[in-house]
């Protein structure tokens, strides 16, 4: 495996071909799951929690930060239909993310299929916080 080459929450975004991005999700710290989907994957997931939010009555920043409470406290949800909407959820919540590297403005989501990603979503009381570690995936 690739080994990360920047410190937590600085991001180096490479030029080039869009590969498939594996995500590394961790709540405070433990692996919560591992995702790995390319461009068309992204997408669904930029798409899809939107319209599942407004369908169920929520914005889709309360919709992931309810999976994201259900997931931290709970794990997945054993259903494989929600347990896939609440993972989706997360990495919407995670792709809309401010990218903290200041030469890559906008969001996390705009340079996703570059590289892959870790994200630890890391809790102080009600406040969250998404520590973010990304590399080449050919890196050595």
């Amino acid at each position: 495996m690739a080994k990360p080459s920047i410190k937590l929450g600085v991001m180096k975004w490479p030029t080039g071909t869009m590969i498939d991005t594996t995500f590394t999700v961790s709540i405070d710290g433990e692996r919560a799951f591992v995702w790995t989907g390319g461009p068309t994957e992204i997408s669904r997931v930029l798409e899809d929690v939107p319209r599942a939010a407004e369908h169920a009555g929520f914005t889709p920043r309360k919709f992931a930060a309810a999976a994201i409470s259900h997931m931290r406290h709970h794990g997945i949800m054993r259903d494989p239909v929600g347990g896939e909407m609440q993972m989706m959820a997360v990495l919407w919540r995670i792709l809309d993310a401010k990218s903290p590297d200041p030469e890559h403005p906008g969001k996390i989501g705009d340079y996703a299929g570059h590289d892959n990603i870790e994200a630890d979503l890391r809790f102080d009381g009600r406040t969250m916080r998404v520590a973010i570690r990304a590399w080449r995936k050919f890196d050595s």
